[in-house]
């Protein structure tokens, strides 16, 4: 038999054997209750031991229980053609941990309002897969394409400043990793979205780009800070604030909104720069763009498939277990005494 999940199989019968097991069990302890309080010689006159159903009963529940663990195990018998479309976008976000997301131009800080934003796209793009890249002079991918939605909340969660221990912030580095995390393009719409100050100390923009275009990526930049910028807060390895990042002239670093290459890298790859600051808005727009993607890229393709036969086995199991409910406990006739 070819079963869905194989590795289940051998573990149909166990529930059922148990089951026997007990119900053996049971019928011995009842006996031996009774045979507390009732005479030996009585116990033969009262039919105790003698259920002549009770087996059934028995062997109605261990074969339900067996056809049960079968019918789990996701019996295949029997095919069908089917025309299969992809359904939803395989998305990356790529969020920007360098040193200047902790300034607090935007408050509570630029990384703060990041990882907020990002988590209303979140409620919004339900049944799209979702990467989570995190990245300052270098990317990680923290987590791989998914549907679980949560995992990526967690790490949201746990991102800070200086996560990614590379120095600098480098769109270059982002998009190369979204692009490894999407692999080969296929049937979806290909999205990154990355959410940055744009301080591109390191990379190159024009790498950036080509990157995005060979690998059928839409690239929507959401930028976050303002053009007046801020002071970088400096902390400590504990994460106490000890005072703002200063230049070897010993002024203060003033950390600006920089959209010239997150601009550049949006239009050669079909996408469009967001401002953070148009508000929850912004995460309905970028749902509506990635529906988009997905709706461009449903081509149907046929396909033979197997089907699951498994409520066959699970309603046989059902109508089983009712008779077992219905058998009375019928006992032997009593033999006369001396017969």
């Amino acid at each position: 038999m070819i079963v869905l999940h194989p590795d289940w199989f051998p573990w149909v019968f166990l529930p059922a054997a148990l089951a026997l097991a007990a119900s053996t069990l049971e019928r011995r302890a009842r006996v031996r209750a009774v045979a507390a309080y009732v005479a030996p010689e009585r116990l033969a006159e009262l039919g105790i031991g003698r259920e002549v159903t009770v087996g059934l009963r028995g062997t109605l529940r261990f074969v339900a229980l067996v056809l049960l663990g079968m019918a789990l195990a996701g019996p295949l018998y029997g095919e069908k053609e089917m025309t299969t479309h992809p359904e939803g976008a395989d998305l990356v976000i790529a969020l920007d941990v360098s040193r200047s997301m902790a300034v607090t131009d935007v408050k509570p800080s630029r990384l703060d309002r990041a990882v907020h934003r990002i988590g209303q796209l979140l409620d919004q793009v339900a049944g799209n897969r979702v990467a989570l890249v995190l990245f300052s002079g270098d990317a990680w991918l923290a987590v791989p394409l998914t549907l679980d939605h949560g995992a990526v909340r967690l790490f949201l969660e746990a991102a800070e400043p200086g996560m990614v221990p590379a120095p600098g912030s480098s769109l270059e580095a982002a998009v190369k990793a979204a692009a490894q995390a999407l692999g080969p393009p296929g049937g979806t719409g290909r999205g990154l979205v990355i959410v940055s100050d744009g301080e591109a100390t390191l990379g190159d923009a024009r790498a950036a780009v080509e990157v995005a275009r060979k690998a059928g990526i839409t690239v929507w930049p959401v930028a976050v800070g303002t053009l007046e910028g801020g002071p970088v807060p400096v902390t400590d390895a504990v994460g106490n604030f000890t005072g703002y990042r200063r230049g070897a002239d010993g002024q203060l670093v003033i950390s600006r909104l920089e959209t010239v290459a997150m601009s550049q890298l949006a239009t050669a790859s079909g996408g469009t720069l967001y401002a953070e600051r148009v508000g929850a808005d912004l995460a309905t727009r970028l749902a509506g763009e990635v529906q988009r993607l997905a709706r461009g890229e449903l081509e149907g393709s046929s396909a033979t498939l197997l089907e699951n036969r498994y409520q066959w086995l699970a309603g046989a199991a059902l109508l089983l277990l009712v008779l077992e409910w219905l058998v009375p406990v019928w006992r032997a006739p009593a033999r006369e005494v001396g017969a």
